[in-house]
């Protein structure tokens, strides 16, 4: 019986890829990383995390020939399910502080702009705050907490100019 670790670590082999690339995509550190792979002691949601990074489903290291109970199986389900869930909550944490900063900025740096162009702008936002998704990919910004004040503000002015152009 092949482990899933194994099973990672060849997977990782056969395509090439570094564990420093896997380490950055993960957030675990690479001497981490390495340590969970060689180990018996890779944890689900640490699973979860690199075959993310590796854009996989989780069961792509499983062949139905690991001698896993249902009852584990129903727990990993369990607590796949769960971890989802938070990083759902977490990731909406994450887009509604970058709302608030949003917000703060406009307010501090744009106190000359028109009253109806910040009344789009916040409407915008508020309308629907997976707009956040496309800032970040616009800026090619992985994670949220990367946006500086300085990236906001490009950000504020771009979005200024298209509703300016909008106008009659």
């Amino acid at each position: 019986m092949v482990s899933v670790n194994k099973k990672i670590i060849d997977y990782i082999r056969e395509n090439k890829i570094s564990q420093s690339d896997i380490a950055k995509k993960t957030g675990i550190a690479q001497s981490n990383l390495n340590r969970l792979l060689n180990s018996d002691d890779l944890r689900v949601s640490h699973l979860i995390q690199i075959t993310k990074a590796l854009e996989l489903p989780v069961t792509y290291f499983f062949d139905g020939k690991e001698h896993i109970s249902n009852e584990e199986i129903e727990g990993y389900k369990k607590r796949i399910n769960e971890l989802e869930y938070f990083m759902s909550i977490a990731k909406r944490h994450e887009e509604e502080k970058l709302f608030i900063a949003f917000s703060q900025i406009l307010d501090v740096e744009f106190k000359n702009i028109k009253k109806e162009t910040k009344k789009v702008l916040i409407s915008q936002l508020s309308e629907d705050i997976n707009s956040m998704k496309e800032f970040r990919d616009h800026f090619s910004v992985i994670h949220i907490n990367d946006f500086s004040k300085e990236v906001i503000i490009d950000l504020i002015k771009k979005m200024i100019k298209e509703i300016e152009k909008k106008k009659p």
